[in-house]
């Protein structure tokens, strides 16, 4: 699973491993769901936009 940011279709993430150099980006799997959940916090108004799962 990875996470993308639409808005410059920057790879952010591929499974938990973060490639966006910026430690407010996180992403949470546990081995018991198919959820992956990518949070930001803090989140600020420049991380305003779609976020895409794929």
């Amino acid at each position: 699973v990875s996470w993308v940011r639409r808005r410059d279709w920057h790879i952010l993430s591929s499974g938990v491993l973060t490639y966006i150099n910026d430690g407010r980006f996180r992403v949470f799997h546990s081995e018991k769901s198919d959820d992956w959940d990518l949070r930001i916090s803090p989140v600020a108004k420049i991380d305003n936009g779609t976020y895409e799962c794929q």
